[in-house]
């Protein structure tokens, strides 16, 4: 499988303390399923990560590589998925 991702955040103005959701967008984009994908993203700089926010959908966060990572089970071929955490700027 090839795995794709794409980190949503939001597009408006944001002010230091505001917390985000910060979506984390995977698409297999072969003919074939992946099985046990894991879908990493790096928390975007000058934001830093809300405790427990990945965690509600089987993420973890890695505090000293500031990522978070899930792994995903089944992804089919050209499916499309979302995980999301929230993170709090700077």
């Amino acid at each position: 499988a090839s795995i794709n991702l794409r980190i949503i955040v939001p597009s408006v103005d944001v002010i230091p303390g505001q917390v985000v959701t910060v979506t984390v967008e995977y698409t297999n984009t072969s003919q074939s399923e992946g099985r046990n994908a894991a879908v990493s993203a790096h928390v975007p700089a000058l934001m830093d990560y809300v405790a427990g926010s990945a965690e509600a959908t089987g993420g973890v966060f890695d505090a000293a590589a500031k990522t978070v990572t899930w792994t995903v089970p089944v992804i089919a071929a050209a499916e499309t998925g979302t995980r999301q955490f929230r993170a709090r700027v700077q």
